[in-house]
């Protein structure tokens, strides 16, 4: 949580998960989501800590975005058709995803915080798309940063921002990570920089990594 003092986890027991918040001093916990037979996915605290957003996956459809209150669990359902993880802005008034929107295509899709008002920011076709685990967006507001995954001959993963504004991609890294894609990233609360967690070219085991920015300079954490 944005104050530190909870977690939120993913609770599997009997062939069945549920969403649990941890508070971390006192190890209690709070049932957010009841054991039911759905994978849940991409948990994301709002900005002023109030919701937890996740995506409820299912053989039988496509993930789908939640979101619930923290203090009187019922989650809403948000957005079909989304792609695991979501970014949520630092006014807590919009949301950002990466929609699948064809065999090699992907769309960075932004939102109101209440499921209204889709449009599609950017999108991507061919070998090069947007990886739907790794979006954050910015703490100035300003950029969304997700990965690019180059699949084929040379496959690679790269990091990049997008303009909220006008949509422009700019990069952040070169081609310094697997083709995984990556499981996941956010960015620091300055701004100064973003930790990743995925592989490198060499290790498909995913790591972690601090990501300077703008300059694009990596370190591995882990």
């Amino acid at each position: 949580s944005p104050d530190g003092n909870y977690a939120a986890q993913v609770i599997r027991r009997d062939g069945k998960a549920g969403v649990a918040m941890v508070h971390l001093r006192s190890n209690s916990r709070i049932q957010l989501v009841e054991p039911a037979e759905f994978g849940f996915h991409g948990l994301k605290f709002s900005r002023d800590g109030n919701y937890l957003y996740f995506t409820r996956t299912s053989p039988n459809e496509s993930a789908t975005l939640f979101r619930t209150p923290i203090l009187s669990p019922e989650p809403v359902k948000l957005v079909s058709n989304v792609a695991i993880h979501v970014g949520v802005a630092p006014t807590d008034d919009r949301i950002c995803f990466i929609r699948q929107s064809g065999k090699q295509k992907t769309d960075l899709m932004v939102a109101n915080t209440d499921g209204t008002g889709e449009r599609v920011l950017a999108s991507r076709e061919g070998e090069e798309t947007y990886w739907s685990w790794s979006i954050d967006w910015s703490p100035d507001g300003r950029r969304i940063a997700t990965s690019v995954r180059r699949t084929g001959q040379n496959s690679n993963t790269r990091l990049v921002t997008v303009n909220v504004e006008t949509g422009e991609e700019a990069p952040i890294t070169g081609p310094v990570f697997g083709s995984g894609g990556g499981e996941g990233l956010v960015w620091l609360a300055d701004g100064s920089g973003i930790i990743y967690s995925g592989g490198d070219l060499v290790e498909t085991r995913a790591q972690l990594w601090h990501v300077e920015y703008p300059s694009g300079n990596i370190r591995k954490l882990t």
